[in-house]
């Protein structure tokens, strides 16, 4: 039986150097960077400055971010690891961005701690990371005063003792690689929202999040020495107070009409490829029943990839394995628990073909939530999808989006009827 070699790393370039199984979203790049009503369609360039891309955990949000980093930047020759890749067949967008600009990649997934002082720690060893990659860049020649503007702002942010001075991180970054390469800088920030999710959790929640929006503004928000920004979470970033804030962004989610859908996730077809490939097209059943069933933006069937491929790995290694559940749903057991709390006769079933409001302003701190906000937490979780009997009827209304929500596949009922269960 032949065997799909499958790579568990977020990291393209490990990826497709390993011979790693890869399903080509390259296209992601093309949809990127054309847009409606541009101008001059012979030149690509993104419509946004910043781009929140929302999506749920373990639908490939890492594994794109790293693939545009290896795209976009300056300092690689990517020509072999995107050879026979989609976006290689378009060679005027090719010749206009592939390796021609300054690249930041910068995950927050391991930004956590009982306190804000040791999330600070914890991201301090995270820009320290980016500067070591950046350092053997830099020409001091070249950079001049510039070369003491970042040795000293090294000190300032890398100093244990100065927290808030990290906020201008990635701003000082974006600078010094501007002024090395005389192109402006194109910032990855991959997992924003892992730090608020555990600030929440052990209360330091707005000191966290006045933080992210600094953090983030600073870098992504009127900042001259920036391309443009792309920044990922399952939840979207709402500024507090009066002022304006970090809003400056464009923000793709589930609750709309989303262009980048089939970017994430696997497709029917990509589906069957994988498992055509495997010699395992007779168990396409099962694959879906299990781990299909998700509708984004009203676009045709998708599945959760990383499930997929969990169960790809067990099944090439015991072909009498069956299908279980592999999503984490440690964050999202209190949500279930307080839809189904009170109803000793609740079955999952009552969920499929709700109707309701979706609240895209929900956020990690709101430990008692409605009806709707519990719908919607779950939705952008991945534990809920629109149901595909009524795409047609869904409508967008001023400030709110009305969605038909069903249970997406055995998986998530699964993982339902155990909280369920636990809470009885």
């Amino acid at each position: 039986m032949p065997n799909v070699w499958i790579v568990k790393s977020p990291s393209f370039a490990e990826l497709r150097q390993q011979g790693g199984y890869y399903v080509d979203k390259t296209g992601f790049i093309e949809s990127f960077l054309t847009f409606p009503g541009n101008p001059n369609p012979s030149h690509y360039c993104p419509h946004a400055s910043a781009t929140l891309l929302m999506r749920p955990r373990r639908f490939g949000k890492s594994l794109l971010m790293s693939m545009l980093a290896e795209f976009f930047d300056i300092s690689k020759d990517s020509r072999e690891l995107f050879g026979g890749l989609k976006v290689m067949n378009n060679k005027r967008l090719c010749e206009q961005w592939m390796n021609q600009y300054p690249v930041v990649l910068l995950s927050l997934q391991n930004v956590k701690g009982a306190t804000f002082e040791e999330a600070m720690d914890c991201l301090r060893k995270e820009i320290a990371l980016v500067c070591t990659r950046i350092d053997p860049l830099l020409d001091r020649e070249k950079l001049g005063n510039r070369w003491k503007f970042w040795e000293n702002n090294k000190k300032r942010f890398l100093a244990s003792d100065r927290q808030w001075s990290l906020s201008c991180a990635l701003y000082a970054i974006t600078h010094v690689l501007h002024a090395q390469f005389e192109k402006r800088t194109i910032v990855l920030v991959d997992e924003y929202d892992a730090p608020l999710v555990c600030a929440a959790e052990h209360g330091y929640y707005e000191e966290m999040h006045s933080f992210i929006g600094s953090f983030l503004g600073e870098a992504l928000k009127t900042n001259f020495h920036l391309k443009f920004g792309i920044f990922t979470g399952c939840l979207r970033y709402m500024p507090h107070g009066l002022g304006s804030g970090f809003n400056n962004f464009s923000c793709e989610h589930l609750a709309d009409f989303d262009r980048y859908a089939s970017y994430f996730g696997f497709t029917q077809d990509e589906v069957d490829r994988l498992l055509l490939d495997a010699a395992l097209f007779p168990r396409r059943q099962e694959f879906r029943e299990w781990y299909g069933g998700y509708h984004m933006s009203g676009l045709e069937e998708s599945y959760c990839p990383a499930s997929v491929m969990d169960y790809l790995c067990d099944v090439q290694d015991n072909p009498d394995t069956s299908p279980r559940v592999y999503m984490d749903y440690s964050l999202e057991k209190n949500l279930i628990e307080q839809l189904t709390e009170g109803d000793a006769a609740f079955n999952v079933d009552r969920l499929m073909g709700v109707q309701t409001d979706i609240d895209v302003c929900i956020e990690y701190n709101e430990e008692r939530l409605w009806r709707k906000e519990l719908l919607s937490r779950l939705l952008f979780a991945g534990f809920l999808t629109g149901a595909p009997d009524y795409l047609e009827e869904d409508i967008q209304r001023a400030g709110a989006y009305m969605k038909i929500l069903s249970v997406p596949n055995m998986e998530v009922r699964e993982i339902f009827a155990c909280v369920v269960q636990q809470g009885r």
